[in-house]
């Protein structure tokens, strides 16, 4: 899809995809849920008969004393020897929504754009040499004015850059794009899948952890281009698609998650909303059960909608550690994800002896990832 000038036009009246003007909706829950049996050094053992119908909470399997729970009520059955299979029935209904009008961030953007002859461009890649030829055209007739590079412009030979600035095309850097993008946004979040774990995971990403996200991405080894209205835009497809997923107002999804206290060894599932944080479950649900809710709470989930949909194929269970004056770790790998020297900043919460101190140098990034905001940095500092 190409938006058309008029799209950044400063007009009061916004488009019906846009976050603030998103309402509750009701989508269908996926026909089936696969849960795999072998986690890392776990394998869980089927408990009770196969096939049955199971209830929410309803134990499905043990491994060393830890349950594993239905996440939703349904039809299950062993679909493999590793691999229970839940059928399932019924609709899930937005639980939860930001309605409150975000005018402020959202007229930045348009500012942003205006001011630098931004559009939003066609999501059809091309060669980069085809872009670069586009672009010299572009830049020849004077319909080029801008050029958005990350820091991959690296790879863009030196002579076309001189061309470009000889021709007055303002070249802006991806963080400068995104930090126009994001103004006072917190928090920004996009799905991946991985198939060896077919665990569903929620990645948070801000402007400057984009930036070394991409930076680290194989992507860049081949970049891929847009060329549209005057702008040619070079990054990552990730980063396109962060974009795409803001302005279309494409569904986040809320993902299953079992809360263990281990002091207790008491189970209970909830649906986590991606956009909020362990503590809004924490705070508003599992007081009444006998939980001590924490005090600290995610004010980003304030910005982003929230919205619970299907989520195909692919179900989360993250068991969580109680730890005293903090939020639980969800084990959702995003501190590990994003490290620049892989000094897997998640042991530091499960096994110390793991993390590579000599590597880390506490750029402090895993801190700024944490969805359940445990103070890393500050672990790390007391190693010693």
């Amino acid at each position: 899809m190409i938006l058309p000038l008029s799209f950044f036009s400063r007009s009061p009246v916004l488009p019906e995809f846009r976050i603030a003007e998103r309402e509750f909706v009701n989508l269908h829950i996926p026909p089936r849920l696969l849960l795999p049996l072998k986690r890392e050094a776990m394998t869980y053992m089927p408990e009770g008969e196969f096939p049955r119908r199971v209830q929410v909470g309803e134990v499905l399997a043990r491994a060393q004393g830890f349950p594993l729970l239905a996440p939703l009520a349904g039809a299950a059955d062993l679909h493999s020897d590793d691999v229970i299979r839940i059928r399932v029935s019924g609709a899930l209904h937005a639980a939860r929504i930001d309605t409150q009008p975000q005018f402020e961030n959202m007229q930045a953007f348009l500012d942003f754009c205006d001011a630098h002859g931004l559009f939003y461009l066609d999501e059809s890649p091309v060669p980069l040499s085809s872009a670069i030829r586009r672009a010299i055209g572009g830049a020849k007739s004077g319909k080029l004015r801008a050029f958005v590079v990350s820091e991959a412009d690296a790879e863009l030979p030196l002579y076309w850059k001189s061309v470009f600035a000889g021709m007055g095309v303002e070249r802006l850097h991806l963080e400068d794009l995104l930090r126009g993008l994001f103004p006072g946004v917190h928090i920004f979040r996009t799905q991946t899948v991985s198939d060896r774990t077919d665990f569903f995971h929620a990645r948070l990403l801000q402007p400057a952890v984009l930036i070394k996200k991409a930076l680290r991405s194989k992507e860049l080894r081949s970049p891929q281009s847009w060329l549209e209205d005057g702008v040619v835009y070079l990054a990552p497809p990730v980063v396109h698609g962060l974009i795409r997923a803001l302005f279309h107002g494409e569904p986040f999804t809320h993902r299953p998650v079992v809360f263990r206290d281990f002091l207790r060894r008491k189970d209970t599932v909830a649906l986590l909303p991606n956009g909020s944080v362990p503590a809004d479950v924490f705070a508003d649900r599992l007081p009444a059960d006998g939980w001590e809710a924490p005090g600290q709470r995610n004010e980003s989930a304030d910005f982003l909608a929230s919205f619970s949909i299907a989520i195909e194929r692919h179900a989360a269970f993250y068991r969580f550690r109680s730890m005293k004056g903090q939020i639980p770790c969800t084990g959702c790998r995003a501190c590990n994800d994003i490290c620049p020297v892989d000094a897997r900043p998640l042991s530091l919460i499960f096994d110390q002896r793991r993390f590579d101190r000599r590597s880390c140098f506490q750029c402090g990034l895993c801190e700024l990832v944490c969805e359940a905001n445990i103070p890393l940095s500050s672990m790390i500092g007391g190693l010693k």
